[in-house]
């Protein structure tokens, strides 16, 4: 009798192992690979949320893990989100890449996914810089758009730089 009952005990154990293992398993596969620990880009609390509120949007929007690194370097660069100047308080607090209207007004956004939604509308049309395939590219497709300008009013290459520079930051944030 009690060796059964050391059977059914640890039985139970392993099944509570694996139940366990196999719910983990299943949350890191719904997770994106390689996710980001915005964290150590800001100190302020307010610019952090703002971040983990745009990543959590553009995953949901279905974007892959290098896009949303494109689109978030974007973001960093026009936002100022990780500056002591951050351009987003100006513009509007949730227009985080400074988009126009036809009339070249900042438009404004209710929350995050509303931004979101109207960012990837303008990163899909034309050029179509969300199909890009290098950041360099990204760039280009973003200028051929007329996003810095037409003639741009930024130069190119700095621009590159700059989104560079927030890419590597990120890239530098990945968990895995």
């Amino acid at each position: 009798m009690k060796s059964n009952n050391l059977l059914i005990i640890g039985g139970l154990g392993l099944l509570a192992y694996l139940l366990l293992n196999s719910s983990n398993a299943n949350a890191e596969e719904n997770s994106a690979p390689g996710n980001l620990d915005l964290s150590g880009l800001t100190t302020d609390a307010t610019d952090l949320n703002y971040l983990n509120q745009l990543y959590q949007s553009l995953q949901d929007a279905g974007l892959t893990n290098q896009q949303i690194l494109f689109c978030l370097s974007q973001i960093l660069l026009e936002s100022g989100i990780n500056t002591q100047q951050g351009n987003y308080r100006l513009i509007s607090k949730y227009n985080f890449a400074g988009l126009k209207d036809t009339a070249g007004n900042y438009k404004s956004y209710s929350n995050t996914d509303d931004f979101v939604s109207d960012y990837i509308g303008f990163l899909t049309k034309k050029a179509n810089p969300l199909g890009a395939t290098s950041l360099t590219d990204f760039n280009n497709r973003l200028q051929q758009n007329c996003y810095y300008g037409c003639p741009p009013e930024t130069n190119p290459a700095q621009y590159l730089a700059n989104l560079q520079a927030y890419y590597n930051q990120l890239v530098n944030t990945s968990k895995g």
